[in-house]
């Protein structure tokens, strides 16, 4: 008789997955369809109020909240948030964590780059220039209210904020 092999994956969507992209896209869908049900259920939203702000149909979305989660349900909700950037989500922490230091360290301009580049070539972050980018765009635009998880205060930002050229 022949030896069965076991695999182990880190998580039920690594499993399913053929890709690392298609995982993160099966598991960021799973987390959609959970938001979208406890946002149906904490709000007083009718599943037909609900349904059209997620672009589909009552039945559809009730469906969904039953468990029913077809390809072309999924497509539908998908299309109706725009495409889902795994590299974004996948370097998520990275990014806050690079910010907080940038801030923290009061950097701007070239220097604040030079300090991504580095982050990423200390943290093996391939795609340098995707990474710097996204930060950069994500530091012309942060503000008091998206602070938390980059482990400043609101005075370290708005330190910050008065030196920005």
């Amino acid at each position: 008789m022949k030896a069965v092999e076991k695999s182990t994956f880190e998580s039920v969507w690594d499993a399913l997955a053929n890709t690392p992209e298609e995982a993160v896209n099966l598991k960021l869908r799973a987390q959609l369809m959970h938001e979208i049900a406890r946002a149906v259920k904490e709000t007083a939203l009718k599943q037909e109020q609900a349904a059209e702000l997620c672009g589909i149909t009552q039945p559809r979305l009730n469906d969904l909240l039953k468990g029913m989660r077809s390809c072309e349900q999924y497509g539908v909700v998908k299309k109706s948030l725009g495409e889902i950037d795994a590299f974004r989500i996948q370097h998520r922490q990275q990014r806050k964590d690079v910010m907080g230091l940038i801030v923290r360290k009061g950097l701007h301009g070239k220097k604040a780059e030079d300090l991504i580049e580095d982050f990423c070539r200390q943290h093996d972050i391939k795609d340098t220039a995707k990474f710097t980018a996204m930060t950069l765009a994500d530091l012309s635009t942060l503000h008091s209210g998206a602070i938390i998880g980059l482990g400043i205060t609101e005075a370290q930002l708005n330190k910050w904020l008065e030196k920005r050229p």
